[in-house]
């Protein structure tokens, strides 16, 4: 099959040539059925190393955490659940049927999710979120033996979907590119494939089936394309438009220092978002106004550092001193939905459930360990919160309370508080939340969502998804108006600020300041003066 053209989502710009490297980490399950087991030994002798590595490395946290009861506990009960003989026996069984381990394992966990969602069970105090947990660990722990990632460096990576961990894993091993046949232009994984600039088409339907280690392909983000063995002519084409697409990227350095104004006279602002600290290297090297959303929960790598205070302080204060004196804001935790779910329970809707605001204060430990630590690093005078997924006024009263007594037992400045507006509830009641508010940011990824009732990571409603839809840009104007008369700076956060059609729009509309994928920045600079 040469030059075989096929489309997707765009999702990160940029043009990439290159071979294929397949990861088939979600083989669907019928076909790993299919598979012979060629030795069932083989296949639990895997699941006992994958057990075991992760028994040691429970073990080693329960030492480092020995006086830190919370974390200590929760351990304590996924090595329970981890020795526990109905584990080992009842995956043991599933591979003596016939089934490779990883199908065992996800039958059992399967099974017994249920049985304790249903009944209750009394062999374990581990909850369905911590299973899932462990389930996604041993299955991961396998996937590591079987998969080298030194196999990615310089290759476009193919697969049927891919998490965020894994992006950063396969990025941090040298991939040039990626292509899946599932996933959507909002969501994370989308956002953390920006945040890296690296070429990516996402939503390719039957790709997999497509292609095959070491073909050619040519991934051109910049219109969701991708090419199989292309010929001599397209190569030539796309490699020509590849090195203008670099040199482009160098001319965009001529803007580092502009400063953009609307017609009116006033300043544009553009902030960056953080996902990473790859990001906070690109704020600084593309001279953001300041950094207008960190993605906490995108900062977690070990579930124990949501419980630690000063791991997170360590954190929150390098990202504060870089960018000083120019400001940062953090969002607060929003666990839940599509990002890390530390749900006790199994929600039917969680894009609906319990996520943001609403899951910190049912957990307020876990809410005033990270205010600590925030207000901790906000002791330059250059931090600023900002609380997620708000639905009413008191979850804003209630976290202001909180932040409050938090920076008085520290005898530190409460830092400026900001609210997230991406329900249409807080949107409805901005004139009341703008009062309790230091400053306005607008989620809108999610907002768009709710507003449209269309998931934004189902691409069969995507074409619902309308950043220029009239209904919309009224929302957010109304939105803007308030703000403005109660003299409140108002951040437009989303895809929609990284996009130069919806920018320009938003620009035309009076907006003045946006948080973006610090590497569009500078690109954003040169869009708004052409």
């Amino acid at each position: 099959m040469v030059n075989h053209r096929i489309s997707g989502i765009a999702i990160s710009k940029g043009i990439v040539i290159g071979k294929v490297k397949r990861l088939d980490f979600d083989k669907n399950q019928s076909e790993l059925r299919a598979l012979k087991v060629f030795d069932s030994e083989i296949e639990k002798a895997k699941f006992a190393f994958a057990k075991k590595s992760l028994i040691w490395d429970s073990e080693r946290i329960i030492e480092k955490y020995k006086h830190k009861e919370k974390i200590k506990s929760i351990i304590e009960s996924e090595l329970m659940f981890l020795q526990d003989e109905e584990l080992t026996n009842g995956v043991n069984k599933l591979i003596e049927k016939g089934n490779r381990c990883e199908i065992a394992i996800e039958e059992f966990f399967a099974n017994y999710i249920e049985l304790i969602s249903n009944n209750g069970n009394s062999l374990s105090k581990i909850k369905v979120n911590d299973i899932q947990f462990l389930k996604h660990k041993l299955i991961q722990d396998i996937n590591d033996v079987e998969n080298d990632y030194s196999e990615v460096k310089n290759k476009i990576i193919i697969t049927s979907l891919l998490d965020t961990d894994e992006i950063l894993k396969i990025h941090e091993n040298g991939a040039i590119g990626f292509a899946t046949e599932y996933g959507s232009n909002l969501s994370h994984s989308s956002i953390i494939s920006r945040s890296l600039n690296i070429p990516a088409v996402f939503g390719v339907n039957s790709l997999l089936g497509l292609v095959k280690d070491n073909d050619e392909i040519i991934i051109d983000g910049y219109l969701g394309n991708i090419i199989i063995n292309p010929d001599i002519e397209t190569h030539l084409f796309y490699e020509n438009k590849q090195k203008q697409a670099e040199e482009e990227l160098k001319s965009y350095q001529d803007y580092k220092d502009t400063h953009i104004k609307n017609k009116n006279g006033a300043k544009i602002r553009f902030y960056s978002n953080i996902n990473n600290m790859i990001d906070l290297e690109n704020t600084l090297i593309n001279n953001a106004d300041g950094i207008g959303l960190v993605r906490t929960e995108n900062l977690v790598h070990e579930i124990e550092e949501i419980f630690e205070e000063d791991i997170q302080f360590e954190i929150y204060n390098r990202i504060a001193e870089s960018i000083y004196p120019k400001t940062v804001t953090f969002r607060l935790f929003d666990f839940g939905y599509d990002k890390l779910n530390l749900n006790d329970e199994k929600e039917n809707n969680p894009a609906l459930g319990l996520r943001g605001v609403r899951y910190l204060l049912k957990n307020k430990h876990i809410l005033e360990t990270q205010l600590n630590a925030l207000v901790r690093s906000s002791i330059n005078g250059n931090v600023k919160l900002l609380i997620p997924m708000v639905t009413f006024t008191e979850e804003v009263i209630e976290i202001k309370k909180i932040v409050s007594k938090v920076s008085n037992v520290l005898n530190i400045q409460m830092p400026k508080i900001g609210t997230m507006v991406e329900t249409p509830s807080s949107a409805s009641l901005i004139k009341q939340i703008v009062k309790e508010s230091d400053f306005i940011s607008i989620g809108t990824n999610d907002l768009m969502q709710y507003f449209f009732a269309a998931d934004r990571n189902n691409e069969h409603v995507k074409e619902y998804l309308d950043y220029s839809d009239e209904s919309f840009i009224k929302l957010l104007s109304k939105i803007k108006k308030v703000c403005n008369k109660n003299e409140k700076e108002l951040v437009i956060c989303g895809q929609i600020a990284s996009d130069e059609e919806s920018l320009i729009l938003l620009v035309n509309k009076g907006f003045q300041s946006f948080s973006v994928v610090p590497a569009r920045i500078l690109f954003l600079k040169k869009t708004l003066l052409q």
